[in-house]
């Protein structure tokens, strides 16, 4: 009888834990498993135009260029690529968008700024996963990779909007190579970074080590997912500057 009661309360145990452990399984799924799928697996389609849409913002005497890096462009995607090949890119009517591209477009129609966009030579592949390791590839050996075209004549403004996409917790190498290979002396750099959770991770201190310019410290950061909706919080950052 003993014996019996010994048995039913283990199992009793056994029971708890394993309905604790599904528990918190399903809340950790619902934390980081669905918003993993959604950006990785779920066509992001957008109205461009809509997305960017933006009220005038005064800039005062501020003379800016955006300067932006993103995937599309810079990848030789094959003919079957959608949206759902990166958490950075989105769709419309079948055009690709990167979401630096799309921020570049919102900060553009905001300020009237020109916009410049920063090209390889040698793409990155067509496939997500490849892309990352090569990035993690290029940051461990530090591997420079060429840009194409010539670089922007910086001499007739006095601040650089720099946005690009978080990479593996830092700068993409070609945005490393834009500021190594630009002289920025005198020059104050706004920083604006997408990312899947990681916000600036170093990026702020290895813009640091790169470039002489003055790194503003009023950076903006936008979660991936949030890039389509992102406008409001664009126009606020720039109504702070």
């Amino acid at each position: 009888m003993k014996k019996s009661k010994v048995n039913t309360k283990k199992r009793v145990i056994v029971f708890s834990v394993l309905a604790v452990l599904l528990i918190a399984g399903v809340i950790l799924f619902c934390l980081f498993g669905l918003p993993y799928i959604r950006r990785h697996y779920q066509t992001v389609h957008v109205n461009r135009a809509e997305a960017a849409a933006m009220e005038p913002v005064d800039m005062g005497d501020m003379k800016g260029l955006i300067v932006y890096f993103t995937r599309v462009g810079n990848t030789d995607f094959e003919p079957d690529v959608d949206a759902v090949s990166s958490a950075s890119l989105m769709e419309e009517n079948g055009t690709l968008i990167g979401n630096a591209e799309l921020l570049s477009e919102m900060i553009a129609n905001a300020t009237g700024f020109n916009t410049y966009a920063i090209k390889v030579k040698d793409r990155y592949s067509s496939s997500y996963e490849d892309t990352v390791a090569e990035a993690n590839e290029e940051n461990k050996s530090g591997t420079i990779r060429e840009l194409d075209g010539e670089l922007p004549d910086l001499e007739a403004y006095d601040s650089i909007f720099l946005v690009y996409p978080l990479w593996w917790w830092t700068l993409p190498q070609p945005v490393k190579t834009f500021l190594t290979e630009t002289d920025l002396t005198g020059k104050t750099l706004y920083s604006v970074v997408t990312h899947g959770g990681s916000k600036f991770g170093n990026a702020a201190e290895d813009t640091a080590e790169l470039t002489a310019a003055t790194i503003s410290p009023d950076a903006l950061e936008v979660y991936d997912d949030d890039v389509t909706k992102a406008a409001p919080k664009v126009a606020a950052w720039l109504e702070g500057l």
